[in-house]
This record gives structure tokens, sequence and C-alpha cells, in this order.
């Protein structure tokens, strides 16, 4: 998928369904008998990167520490699209100054994205050598037929725990709500966005909310490598 705008985009567009059921749902302006419309709208990021992330940043660096980073996986030269944590901030404060009632934002949705444009293991790669650690090589991956069918795998196996979880709380009247088993290591929604290409633009977004990024993406990955740096892991 690639070049994609909600300008562009309807009920025939390549993202799932449900995504514009959603955001339809939530994009409906609440009306109430004794206040105004609630005005809304949607921004759609991708990625969002930066200085601070719990999300991607230290799980990755965690996992190259303990020697779980091995090799890529699925297609690794597939191209994704990035979103410094700043600018998106800045796009939440221009939507809502935004939200009047003549105004074309509302009910709309945006992709927000700054043009950071790589590969998820290229980004991943200089965060573990930002550490001080070794990144897997290009060369080094598992293709994704064969990752894919460890994550069934691994599903499979987890929905069965999960079963064997529900049938033993019922059988001891909730006195287990939880057994100990681990997080798993891999799954669909994962491989899809590592192994998927898809490109993202904001022309809807300048337009509307006349957005701009505030940082560039050669800024914006300076700061996030330069805060992975000072990093003390464990």
């Amino acid at each position: 998928m690639h070049h994609l705008d909600y300008a562009l985009m309807g009920e025939r567009s390549p993202i799932p369904h449900v995504v514009f059921l959603t955001s339809r749902h939530m994009l409906i302006p609440s009306v109430s008998p004794v206040m105004q419309p609630l005005l809304t709208c949607a921004l759609r990021p991708p990625l969002i990167y930066g200085p601070g992330d719990p999300h991607s940043v230290l799980p990755v660096l965690t996992n190259a520490r303990a020697g779980k980073m091995k090799a890529r996986i699925g297609r690794p030269n597939s191209v994704s699209e990035m979103v410094y944590v700043d600018n998106m901030a800045h796009a939440h404060i221009l939507a809502a100054r935004k939200l009047a009632p003549a105004s074309p934002a509302c009910g709309q949705a945006y992709f927000i994205t700054d043009g950071s444009r790589r590969t998820y293991f290229d980004y991943f790669s200089m965060l573990i050598e930002a550490q001080g650690l070794q990144a897997p090589p290009p060369a080094r991956y598992v293709p994704y037929p064969l990752i894919w069918l460890m994550a069934a795998l691994i599903e499979c196996v987890f929905a069965a725990l999960g079963l064997i979880t529900r049938v033993l709380n019922s059988v001891t009247r909730g006195r287990i709500t939880r057994l100990p088993f681990p997080e798993a290591p891999l799954n669909f929604f994962v491989l899809f966005y590592l192994s998927n290409e898809f490109t993202l633009v904001s022309h809807k977004a300048r337009r509307d909310l006349d957005w701009q990024p505030i940082v560039s993406p050669e800024e914006g990955l300076r700061r996030t490598l330069r805060w992975v740096q000072t990093l003390k892991l464990v």
C-alpha cells in the first residue's frame, strides 16, 4: 500500500473495512438536548518515535541486550512510514484549534506523517548500535513463509493456554484468574507491521489543518539516538 491519503480513500480502500466503521462511529458528533454537538476529528499516525518512547525502543534494546535479536524476520526490505513525536503533538494542537462548527476538519480523518521512511529493521539497527550493541546484519533473516507458520503456531498455543485458564477459573470459581504464562514472543499483528510495506501522505492534513512538520526527520532521528545513548539498561 503506497501513498495513502484519507482525501483519496473511501469504502473501497485497501485499509480494512473495520477501520472505516470504527472511525465513522467515533466521528459522529455527540448530540445532547442540553449541550452543543461534540466536534471531533481523527488523526492517524504510523509508528510514532522519539525520546522517551517506551513502546518500541525499550523492548528492542532489552531484547538486543539479552541476545534475542539474532535475525531480521519477514520481508526485511519493506519500507514503512514514521512520524516524530513533536510533529504528532503539533498536529493534535492544530486539530484542536481548527475544530469549529464551520471548519472542514469536523468529522474528518487525517494521516499524519513527516516523511520519515525507512524499514523498521534499519531503524531498530540504529537504536541497537547507539547502545553499543551489534544489530543483526541485513543478510540474516527468517523468510516470511517460515515466520508466518511460526506465528500461527504461537497464536494457537497461546489461544489454548487462554482456554485452559478460563476452564480452571470456572472450575475453581475464580480462585485462578491468570496462570504465569510468558508473553507471546510473536503474533500476526507484529508480523504484519514488520513484513508489509506501506507509505502515507499528509496532503489532507496540510490543507485542512495547516499542518507542517516542526522537526525534520533527520533532526528527529538525531534526537532519538542521543536519548538512546543515555539509557542505562540492566
